[in-house]
């Protein structure tokens, strides 16, 4: 488990590239947006660019707590908690933290999920064996799938891209949508996943 949330934590890291935005929040500076300069090789601390906003040399020479730290990954908000170990302004202005903790995926869902109860089925991308189960609920970025028999959870795997297939059963429709899974979860006493579908996706569905 503690590898698994490990090996989470590296693909998150790897996927803050330079020039990514970062916010940087504490009651001392206010908020901060800064970008990612680059990571050391093992992710013990993230350097970003430093303004230099008035005030801010002597701020970060007093800051002794944790500061917030909140950027995007693959279109989903992380928030968690950093400290500042050391910064310069000599050539430019560079920021260092620690490895952030605490790291968090905060929902910043647009549209409502609205509940319903539509047969379905999840395949893999490259694959037209549909397991079978249930959507519970819909929205325009995803859905959420139960799987009719638990043990299918096992054939798919977090970030994984698959398809979701609806069947309207009144209008004799089916539809297929291009998606991938952003986590498991138990419904009742049954697996389900949460599913995001793709931005072309979400352009082309129409029910």
């Amino acid at each position: 488990m503690l590898n698994d949330l490990r090996l989470r934590k590296e693909q998150i890291f790897n996927s803050l590239k330079p020039g990514t935005n970062v916010l940087l929040e504490d009651k001392s500076f206010g908020k901060m947006i800064e970008k990612v300069v680059g990571w050391h090789p093992d992710h013990s601390f993230l350097i970003t660019t430093l303004k230099p906003i008035p005030g801010i040399k002597n701020t970060l020479d007093n800051l002794s707590t944790f500061i917030t730290i909140k950027f995007f990954v693959e279109g989903r908000l992380y928030t968690g908690k950093t400290s500042v170990f050391h910064y310069t302004f000599k050539p430019t202005g560079l920021l260092f933290l620690k490895e952030p903790v605490n790291l968090e995926r905060i929902s910043v869902r647009k549209t409502e999920r609205v509940k319903c109860s539509f047969p379905g089925g999840v395949a893999h991308e490259k694959d037209n064996r549909f397991f079978p189960g249930l959507i519970i609920d819909l929205s325009e970025g995803g859905a959420g799938f139960v799987f009719k028999d638990p043990w299918h959870k096992e054939q798919f795997k977090i970030d994984e891209k698959v398809k979701l297939k609806i069947t309207f059963v009144l209008q004799e429709k089916e539809i297929v949508i291009p998606s991938y899974i952003k986590r498991f979860f138990h419904n009742n006493g049954n697996t389900g996943a949460g599913l995001a579908f793709f931005s072309e996706a979400k352009k082309n569905w129409n029910l």
